[in-house]
């Protein structure tokens, strides 16, 4: 709870409002230690820990929206060239405002905003933190846990672009509904995988033979 007021008063003495947010998440970390103490403060570590990673993601969407509009764009082309099926990736727009174009088959798709990953690569990263740190995986195993995650994200995002590129010719005057279908398939196939990973609950150590377990109370 200190730190939390340091990083506080940082903030107003800095006139740098960003070490506000590490402030809450301190903040919230110290009040449920105090509410539920050190056993029950446990429980809600990996929501701490999803909170804080919560506020990086806030304030990195500005910063990586273009990038991973790239790499998307990019990891889409790149497979379907391994396909066999010649894409073509163009530049558009102004410095301040790019977009990127990808031709498939004559067709003409705006990798957008809204095609960077970025809610579902974040998303995977913290079902990661939260579903490794509630079923009580180790520190080291959820944080080997989160880059699995992105990638995971990142690959469903790309296998999402490919298949409404290469769909849309067989749904005339369908496209948006076919567009929300195949996204929010790649949405739960990402999450669910990424879950499935990370969910292993921690089975009590058995006690080894002739040694019963002993009532310390």
């Amino acid at each position: 709870m200190t730190l939390a007021f340091a990083l506080v008063g940082a903030a107003g003495f800095l006139k740098w409002s960003l070490l506000v947010l590490p402030g809450f998440a301190f903040a919230l970390a110290g009040g449920l230690r105090v509410l539920f103490g050190v056993n029950g403060y446990r429980l809600f570590r990996p929501l701490v820990a999803g909170f804080a990673v919560l506020l990086v993601i806030i304030l990195a969407f500005p910063l990586l929206d273009w990038p991973l509009r790239q790499l998307a764009g990019g990891g889409a082309a790149w497979m379907l060239n391994v396909a066999h099926i010649a894409p073509r990736l163009t530049l558009a727009g102004t410095p301040a405002d790019p977009q990127l174009i990808l031709t498939v088959s004559g067709q003409n798709f705006l990798v957008a905003t809204e095609c960077n990953g970025f809610g579902l690569i974040t998303s995977a990263a913290l079902v990661a933190i939260l579903a490794g740190g509630i079923s009580g995986r180790r520190g080291w195993v959820v944080a080997a846990l989160v880059p699995v995650a992105l990638l995971t994200g990142f690959a469903a995002n790309v296998a999402r672009i490919l298949v409404i590129s290469l769909s849309a010719p067989y749904f005339p005057g369908r496209y948006h509904e076919m567009h929300e279908v195949v996204g929010t398939l790649a949405l739960w196939a990402g999450l669910g995988l990424v879950g499935w990973l990370a969910w292993r609950p921690v089975a009590d150590t058995p006690f080894p033979a002739g040694n019963p377990k002993q009532d310390l109370g």
